[in-house]
C-alpha cells in the first residue's frame, strides 16, 4: 500500500538469530529467532520496523511483534545488554513483591497476612510446634526459584513427572532394597499412604501460589471433560516434588493446627528427615522446564484476584 516506510532497510531478517526484549515477560529479553518483518507506525506516528518474534525454548503461542529498538543482535554488546536489562527486570520485580508483601501485612494486620502468604520461606519456630523439619539447603535453593518462577509468571506443567505417587512408590522401593533394610515395611507404607491422602487435602488449600490457582482450576476442568465417568483425579496424581517440598516447609504449622492426630504426628519425624535425604540426592525428580504464561492467563490471574 502506500504506507511509509521507515527511514534505512531493516537490521534484522527473517531467520535471523537475535535477542529479544519479551513485552509479556515484562521487558525481559531472550534468544529468539526472526519469523517475520513488517513496517508499523510507533507511538508518536513514526514508521518503524517491528520484528515477530520466536523465543528459544517457548511454545509458539508466545510470539510475539517487537521494536526494533528491542532487538539486538546475539553478540557481546547484546548479550551485556540482556545482562544489564534482565538484572533490572529482576530487582524491579522482587522490589516490587516485597513491597507488595509490606502492603498486604499493613492491610491485613500481621496475624492475617501470615495465612494470606501462600508459601513461608523458611518453617517459623514457635516453642510449641510439634516438630521442625530440616531442610537440606539445595532444596531450600528449589523453594526460592519457584518462588523466582511464580514472580516471573511462569508456570510448572501439570501433570508433573513424575507425580507425588510415583515419587513416594520410589522411594519405598529405595527404602526397602537399600543396605540396611528397613525395619518396618508395614509402617513405612502406611506412613506413605497417611502422606500421600493429606497431601491430597492440604495442596488445593495451602500448597498453590495465587498465581497457579488459575492453571489448577483449568487442568481439573479439562480433566473432568476428558473423562466424565471417572472420579477426581487426585492432586497427588498432578503434582510432583516441588509441592511435596512446599508441604515439608508448611508442615510444622498445618500439623499444629490441626492437633495432628494421625499418621504424621511425631513419630513420622524420622520418616520426613529419610525422605528429605532421598529427594536430595534424587534431584532429578524436580522440574527442569517452566512454561511462560500468556496474557489472557495473566488476565484471568487478575480477575481472580479483584
Amino acid at each position: 500500500g502506500d504506507r511509509k516506510l521507515p527511514k534505512g532497510k531493516p537490521k534484522h531478517k527473517v531467520d535471523d538469530k537475535v535477542l529479544g526484549m519479551s513485552m509479556i515477560s515484562s521487558g525481559e529479553m531472550f534468544e529468539a529467532t526472526v519469523v517475520k518483518v513488517r513496517a508499523e507506525l510507533s507511538n508518536s506516528g513514526e514508521p518503524v520496523w517491528e520484528y515477530f518474534l520466536r523465543y528459544k525454548k517457548w511454545k509458539p503461542k508466545w510470539n510475539e511483534w517487537i521494536l526494533e529498538s528491542h532487538v539486538c543482535k546475539v553478540d557481546k554488546n547484546g548479550f551485556e545488554r540482556m545482562k544489564d536489562t534482565n538484572s533490572d527486570v529482576h530487582e524491579k520485580r522482587l522490589s516490587k513483591a516485597a513491597a507488595d508483601k509490606k502492603a498486604k501485612a499493613a492491610l491485613k494486620g500481621n496475624k492475617e497476612a501470615q495465612k494470606e502468604d501462600n508459601i513461608d520461606r523458611a518453617p517459623d519456630t514457635v516453642s510449641e510446634k510439634p516438630y521442625m523439619l530440616s531442610i537440606p539447603t539445595t532444596l531450600q535453593r528449589r523453594l526460592l526459584d519457584d518462588l523466582d518462577m511464580v514472580e516471573e509468571h511462569k508456570l510448572l506443567p501439570l501433570p508433573r513427572d513424575p507425580n507425588l505417587q510415583q515419587i513416594l512408590a520410589r522411594f519405598e522401593d529405595a527404602m526397602l532394597s537399600s543396605k540396611t533394610p528397613e525395619p518396618d515395611p508395614k509402617g513405612l507404607k502406611s506412613f506413605l499412604e497417611g502422606l500421600s491422602e493429606y497431601f491430597d487435602r492440604v495442596m488445593p488449600i495451602s500448597l498453590a501460589y495465587s498465581f497457579e490457582r488459575v492453571q489448577m482450576k483449568k487442568f481439573w476442568m479439562q480433566s473432568k471433560a476428558d473423562n466424565p465417568s471417572r472420579p477426581g483425579i487426585r492432586p497427588s496424581e498432578v503434582y510432583g516434588a516441588e509441592h511435596l517440598l512446599r508441604l515439608f516447609v508448611k508442615l510444622p504449622q498445618l500439623l499444629q493446627r490441626a492437633k495432628a492426630n494421625h499418621d504424621l504426628s511425631r513419630d513420622a519425624q524420622p520418616r520426613f528427615a529419610q525422605l528429605l535425604k532421598w529427594m536430595d540426592k534424587e534431584q532429578e525428580i524436580f522440574h527442569k522446564e517452566i512454561e511462560a504464561t500468556d496474557t489472557e492467563y495473566l488476565e484471568q490471574h487478575q480477575k481472580e484476584l479483584s
